[in-house]
């Protein structure tokens, strides 16, 4: 299956739910073979900050390959979850 999302975990490595979720977050993603999928430390991508609304960490964010948000916002560090909702974008 080709490319459909490009998906980026926005985090920073101060977080420690962040760190905790990163491993979860990259097995959750493997099986997910039409995304492309960034970990990305806001402090490491300051440019992110003026992107994407972020309330809280881990924050999501999914793009189609045109480009368009189809999801942007905060979740639950839960990688069965996280596989749901981009299954069903």
């Amino acid at each position: 299956m080709s490319t459909r999302h490009h998906v980026y975990l926005l985090c920073a490595q101060w977080c420690g739910v962040c760190r905790t979720f990163e491993m979860p977050f990259n097995e959750a993603i493997q099986r997910l073979s039409f995304v492309q999928a960034q970990w990305v430390d806001i402090e490491d991508f300051p440019e992110w900050e003026d992107k994407v609304d972020i309330e809280s960490f881990p924050t999501l964010h999914v793009e189609t390959t045109d480009g368009r948000v189809v999801f942007s916002g905060s979740i639950e560090p839960d990688a069965e979850q996280l596989v749901r909702l981009i299954t069903r974008l």
